[in-house]
């Protein structure tokens, strides 16, 4: 099977095809908790249809004995998880064992993951967000202000292990950015999919040679990298939480913490009355305060004192209005902190984040390398240095905006998406302007 081959199964290719592969599909059966009747056996064998050929690649793939879908979520700390309950066929795709749905559940496990679903390719738009642990590339359909990807795909990045002490990224992290990018390119042509807004975050933006990279990705992939204002991105935020929460939210405050920096924003309507960025990003906060995986308590006291006089300064006396506001955080960040906490089960696009249980986790944190935050629930390997940072700023924040936040699972790129998709003008590429 070629690399992302668009597949358009229909019922009786997704049948198990022999007495091996209906045992094989009942064992799948019984992990997943699915029924067993044949009209509902997953195809853990398969075949199916593309242009230009038929695939018939027939690779079994068991999945372990769980019987609940959160086993799947990371199998290994090194392999990236993409599943998707089904209301009609998809297929998730890679270039080795493919798990085609039916009916329920449609997933496959790869370092690199592709999903793809039979759209009218000329109607699509999409963000390609190059981020410090990512490049993701999430194609939508114009007007679907749902933003059910119809094309997804991302590849690993680690972006914070190729900075060096003047915050220059070095040859092998701009090699990595080249290669994602290129990837992506050739994912997008082969679906015919064009109008893409390339975005780098802060972990590009923000370094010392960041017009290098850009000048780099181009020459070599033709895709000249984007960068959006701090505040902008603040304002898209906003655009994103007003949408999942809707207008009888009431007044929001969102609060995002990134890599790079904090992005604040708040309003009553669609859009944003004010919205700010703040240099007080996890992974920079690590690299300037925490030069060690542990931190003392006096350390951590220093940083949660310097965040919040940060904060404060920054909203200059509106600190008391704000607390009347419902405050949403929206990064995986905060995701991640309310998964530690227990209030975000997993599966759940939701949550709550609460001041008092920061409060008893970010001493546990500082004790704890890095290597035992990445066994904590919520806490990914790649995020594990940075999460007693992104704790001690969270705290901060949640100080400043009435103790809890409801999580949601949009941020910035859906919000760029949504502007997209509205046929609404995202902000010019350009350098970041932010509060320093």
């Amino acid at each position: 099977m070629s690399e992302g081959s668009p597949i358009a199964p229909d019922r009786a290719s997704v049948t198990p095809v022999s007495t091996a592969a209906r045992v094989i599909a009942t064992a799948a059966a019984a992990a997943l908790s699915l029924p067993t009747s044949s009209a509902r056996l997953p195809a853990v064998i398969a075949t199916g249809h593309r242009p230009g050929g038929t695939w018939r690649d027939r690779t079994p793939w068991l999945p372990p004995p769980k019987r609940s879908l959160d086993a799947f979520r990371s199998p290994s700390p090194d392999r990236a998880v993409t599943s998707n309950r089904l209301t009609r066929l998809n297929v998730t795709q890679l270039g080795y064992p493919v798990v085609i749905g039916h009916g329920r559940l449609g997933m496959a496990i790869s370092d690199r993951c592709e999903r793809y679903e039979a759209v009218n390719e000329a109607a699509t738009t999409g963000v390609l967000d190059v981020g410090c642990f990512s490049a993701r590339l999430t194609v939508v359909q114009h007007g679907d202000t749902r933003l059910r990807p119809v094309l997804s795909h991302k590849t690993r990045l680690h972006l914070d292990r190729a900075l060096d002490l003047a915050g220059r990224l070095r040859p092998e992290g701009i090699e990595a950015i080249v290669a994602a990018v290129r990837t992506a390119n050739r994912v997008a042509a082969r679906h015919g999919v064009s109008d893409i807004f390339p975005l780098a975050t802060s972990s590009v933006r923000d370094a010392r040679n960041a017009d290098e990279v850009v000048e780099r990705v181009h020459s070599e992939t033709g895709t000249r990298l984007g960068f959006l204002s701090g505040t902008r991105e603040a304002q898209l935020s906003y655009v994103a939480a007003r949408r999942w929460f809707g207008a009888s939210a009431g007044p929001l405050a969102v609060v995002d913490i990134g890599g790079g920096t904090v992005e604040l924003a708040a309003g009553h309507g669609s859009d944003a009355q004010f919205a700010l960025s703040l240099g007080l990003g996890a992974r920079e906060v690590t690299r300037a305060w925490f030069g060690a995986d542990t931190a003392s308590a006096a350390a951590v006291a220093r940083l949660r004192a310097h965040a919040l006089k940060r904060v404060r300064d920054a909203l200059d006396g509106t600190e008391h209005q704000l607390r009347g506001y419902r405050t949403v955080g929206s990064s995986k960040v905060l995701r991640q902190l309310a998964r530690l906490a227990g209030t975000a089960r997993r599966g759940s696009p939701e949550g709550e984040l609460c001041v008092e249980d920061l409060r008893e986790w970010i001493p546990r944190l500082a004790a704890m390398p890095a290597t035992r935050r990445s066994e904590l629930p919520g806490i990914s390997r790649p995020r594990a240095r940075q999460a007693l940072a992104g704790a001690v700023v969270a705290e901060a924040l949640l100080t400043v905006f009435g103790g809890r936040a409801t999580i949601c699972p949009w941020s910035t790129t859906q919000g760029l998406l949504l502007t997209m998709v509205e046929q609404r003008q995202p902000e010019q590429p350009g350098r970041s302007q932010s509060v320093a």
